[in-house]
């Protein structure tokens, strides 16, 4: 999970002029209500052994009824290494079998 620590990464990886292309920034304080909101979940996205941060997603109805979960962000880097393709596959099995998505 992402903690309020890390969101000066979260927000200069937002920024990075390879991801503006694809994402539109948020401000630290949206970041903030979003590690806050019982009904998002903010992670900070790791690799390896040393767990380097990499990037962040940010999940959407977490605790809604229906259990419809929303890929709201996602920014990874470095590219073309297949990180943003395993971390889907990650948040495919947490939505699923934690998060009890249909």
């Amino acid at each position: 999970p992402t903690l309020i620590d890390d969101l000066d990464q979260v927000v200069a990886m937002e920024n990075d002029p390879v991801n503006r292309p694809t994402i539109t920034p948020w401000d630290r304080t949206q970041h903030e209500a979003a590690v806050r909101i019982p009904d998002f979940r903010h992670f900070i996205v790791e690799t390896g052994e040393a767990h380097v941060p990499v990037g962040f997603v940010i999940l959407v109805g977490c605790r809604n009824r229906p259990r419809s979960i929303e890929l709201k962000r996602m920014v990874i880097q470095p590219k073309g290494q297949g990180l943003g393709r395993a971390c889907l596959r990650q948040l495919k099995r947490m939505a699923f079998n934690e998060l009890g998505a249909h």
